[in-house]
């Protein structure tokens, strides 16, 4: 990621392994995005995913282009936590496009603290996946623990795990 003012610009590379009917394909993509911030309260973002993701045999990542907003509504250098997000995303291929709102709150003082949040997604009628999803997040410092709870109609929910440094 570079950062300049009030623009930011990064980038991703991934690696994707997936089986299908016995048959092992790999591919690599990349993702790309751009932030403009408008101080601590607010910014505005947009990014395509998986440029590239060739898996073979005509079979590809499905590129998403997604753009959005968040606003904090309280001073993120303070102790409260209180933000939410909009945003658009579009699949490639004709899928339709949805908008994504989520709502994040919690206590941080001194680097530490936790976050709980709920999102809310407009799928298509394709997908079983349920619209809402719930997490928490806890933050000690640099390091910062997210974890997710996503359900699925007729079978149980996808729980996520993430951990991510900040210098």
């Amino acid at each position: 990621m570079f950062r300049t003012s009030l623009f930011a610009v990064g980038t991703s590379v991934k690696y994707v392994r997936e089986t299908l009917a016995g048959a092992t394909v790999d591919a690599w993509a990349g993702d790309v995005g751009v932030a403009i911030a408008v101080f601590d309260l607010m910014a505005f973002g947009a990014s395509v995913q998986n440029l590239g993701g060739d898996l073979g045999g005509g079979a590809s990542l499905t590129r998403r282009t997604r753009a959005g907003l968040t606003m904090n509504y309280v001073d993120p250098q303070g102790a409260y936590r209180l933000l939410t997000t909009l945003e658009g995303q579009w699949p490639a291929g004709g899928a339709a496009a949805f908008l994504i709102v989520g709502v994040e709150g919690g206590v941080v003082t001194r680097g530490t603290g936790i976050v709980g949040r709920v999102g809310y997604a407009g799928h298509s009628v394709s997908t079983d996946a349920s619209p809402f999803s719930y997490g928490a997040g806890l933050e000690l410092g640099r390091l910062h623990i997210d974890y997710a709870y996503h359900t699925a109609v007729g079978r149980s929910g996808t729980h996520r795990l993430g951990l991510r440094w900040t210098p």
